[in-house]
């Protein structure tokens, strides 16, 4: 069951409590809201993402965590409110400058924001922070992999939209 209230606790945690984040920003189209960075974002699963979600899926079975299933590839809502889903993540808020995403589950609280910045009208910078606030031990270790592999997704995601 998805608690709000968990993502206000992990976005008051501060930044060295936390026990993981990961930032990361590139420029976009102009005129790009939130959601359509995100549904970009998440159009193309190479075949390594979608194995590795895959095989999340089957481990966290075991241990009775809730499968995820991966990214829907882009056909995803014209229109999202607080509240909906988005993929396997909650909407905490979303405007068209900034989307803020949710995943709470017994072992972590996860947040992720894309935040866009209209410097100009020919560019505007998105940054994209996740932050990780582990429950209990399963927590810890189901983050073991995940600390070092996140960034590299992440990046591999902006640069196919930049």
């Amino acid at each position: 069951m998805a608690n709000p209230m968990a993502v206000e606790n992990v976005l008051e945690t501060p930044v060295d409590q936390l026990d993981y984040r990961h930032r990361d920003e590139t420029f976009v189209e102009p005129g790009m809201t939130a959601l359509e960075v995100y549904r970009a974002m998440t159009s193309y699963n190479p075949l390594f993402l979608r194995v590795a979600f895959r095989i999340r899926d089957a481990l966290c079975r075991l241990v009775g965590i809730e499968s995820i299933g991966g990214f829907s590839t882009g056909d995803l809502p014209r229109t999202v409110a607080a509240g909906n889903k988005l993929d396997f993540f909650d909407v905490h808020s979303i405007s068209d400058d900034e989307l803020v995403l949710y995943s709470d589950d017994r072992h972590l609280t996860v947040v992720v924001a894309l935040q866009l910045d209209r410097e100009t009208g020919l560019r505007q910078k998105l940054s994209i922070t996740t932050s990780v606030k582990t429950k209990e031990f399963l927590g810890r270790i189901y983050m073991l992999p995940v600390k070092p592999a996140h960034g590299i997704i992440v990046r591999g995601m902006l640069d196919s939209i930049s």
